[in-house]
Parts: C-alpha cells; sequence; structure tokens
C-alpha cells in the first residue's frame, strides 16, 4: 500500500506546474503526510463503539418511591 501511494505522490510532483516552488511542494507533501499519518492511526485506535440503555428511573412517565428524608452523606462530614 505503502509503495503505491508514494508512487502516486511523485506522480502528481512530476506534474506540478513549473511556477511551484519547492518550499510550497515540500509543504504541501509534509501537509499531506501529517493527514494520511493521521488517519492511519486514528483508524488502527479508534473506540469500539457502545449503547447503554435508559433506566427506567429516567424515562418519562416513570413514579417512583418518595424519599421522605433525602440527604446526601459524606464519610469525612461524620459527626
Amino acid at each position: 500500500m505503502a509503495e503505491g501511494i508514494h508512487a502516486a505522490v511523485l506522480e502528481a510532483l512530476a506534474r506540478l506546474p513549473e511556477h511551484f516552488n519547492t518550499i510550497t511542494v515540500a509543504i504541501a507533501a509534509i501537509v499531506l503526510a501529517t493527514a494520511v499519518i493521521s488517519n492511519v492511526r486514528a483508524s488502527k485506535w479508534a473506540g469500539i463503539p457502545y449503547a447503554v440503555p435508559v433506566p427506567e428511573q429516567c424515562k418519562w412517565g416513570w413514579e417512583g418511591k418518595v424519599l421522605e428524608n433525602p440527604s446526601i452523606k459524606v464519610l469525612a462530614s461524620r459527626q
């Protein structure tokens, strides 16, 4: 695969008009190489898609037990 990309880049560089200077071509080659490398790395380390179902308590119309004395207790704040 790399040989095909390399050959395609060389062929494209050979077709460039004479008024392009070396710096412009070098910058374009660096940008293209960076884009290809980052795309290969991104696809190699892509995450695995997954879905978590919505709990019943979050759905519309759910009626559950109402807490009589709701509070949040932190172990470090015992008194």
